[in-house]
């Protein structure tokens, strides 16, 4: 992201809400390219006091993470795929968009809003998500030399918070 093409989009959208007599106030971090210095009639912004971005931003309270389980969990389910029916595990850059987009579907309005809740921006309480029966499910699944690095088995929890990648060679990346 640079600043002239935030500027670019706050400029659409601030534009947008005029059209829908809506005003916004939009929180931020001071990262570079998050310009202060623009002209908006329908969009205030708030920008976080330095070194705060972990404790104040919804997404660094759980939406990023919850997003990355989705998506690991994607890209167990075709993995699994693939070795069910004996062929060689490919992915390209264009599967790992559309698994993204996937993953992205399945964040939960609970989870944006316990996020939310989190970092202070609405008085709610933060209520308990299910479990993920279906990762958990797609994990047994796996073999078991699937989950081992460098000889050792990798749990679950291990997968999600620490690993949970493939290597550059097993990710296919030509269009």
């Amino acid at each position: 992201m640079t600043a002239e093409i935030f500027e670019e989009m706050l400029q659409t959208w601030d534009g947008q809400l005029g059209q829908q007599n809506r005003k916004v106030l939009l929180c931020l971090d001071n990262f570079s390219g998050h310009p202060s210095d623009v002209h908006l009639d329908n969009i205030q912004m708030l920008f976080f006091p330095p070194n705060t971005t972990a404790n104040s931003q919804p997404m660094d309270q759980g939406i990023i993470q919850n997003l990355k389980h989705h998506y690991k969990k994607l890209l167990l389910s075709h993995r699994l795929e693939a070795m069910d029916e004996g062929n060689e595990f490919k992915f390209t850059l264009l599967d790992t968009l559309h698994i993204a987009r996937r993953a992205w579907e399945q964040v939960s309005e609970l989870t944006i809003k316990n996020c939310f809740a989190k970092a202070k921006f609405i008085e709610e309480e933060i209520q308990i998500e299910p479990e993920d029966a279906e990762l958990l499910e797609i994990w047994k699944a796996l073999p078991l030399e699937e989950k081992t690095h460098e000889n050792e088995t990798i749990e679950l929890f291990d997968f999600l918070v620490t690993g949970g990648s493939f290597t550059l060679e097993e990710i296919d990346t030509h269009l």
